[in-house]
C-alpha cells in the first residue's frame, strides 16, 4: 500500500512539474533563415510568440494562424516580427491585449 500511494505521489509531482508546451506549426521563407507562423495549438491564456523557432526567425504570423484560438487571452509578439497577415487571430473571441516588442 506504501509503495502505490509513493508511486502516485511520484507521478502527481511529475505531471505538476510538466509545463504545457504551446506547439507552432511552421513554413520556411524563402531566404532560408526566417519563418511564418501558420499554426497553433495549445493551452490558449498568454502566449509569449518565440523570437525563433528550430533557428529561424519568426517574422511573419500568417493568415489563420491563431484562429478560433477561443482561450486565448494575451500575446505577446517579438519585435522581429514584421507582418501579421489578415485573419491571424480571427475569431479570438477571449483576445485582450496584444504587445508588440
Amino acid at each position: 500500500m506504501k509503495g502505490a500511494i509513493l508511486g502516485l505521489f511520484v507521478l502527481l509531482l511529475w505531471a505538476a512539474s510538466a509545463t504545457v508546451q504551446a506547439q507552432y506549426t511552421i513554413s520556411t521563407n524563402a531566404d532560408g533563415i526566417t519563418c511564418t507562423i501558420t499554426g497553433y495549438s495549445g493551452s490558449g491564456g498568454a502566449v509569449n510568440i518565440p523570437s525563433a523557432i528550430n533557428d529561424l526567425l519568426v517574422n511573419n504570423i500568417g493568415t489563420n494562424a491563431f484562429a478560433s484560438q477561443t482561450s486565448l487571452a494575451s500575446v505577446t509578439v517579438p519585435g522581429n516580427v514584421t507582418n501579421i497577415a489578415f485573419r491571424a487571430f480571427y475569431f479570438c473571441t477571449s483576445l485582450t491585449n496584444v504587445m508588440i516588442q
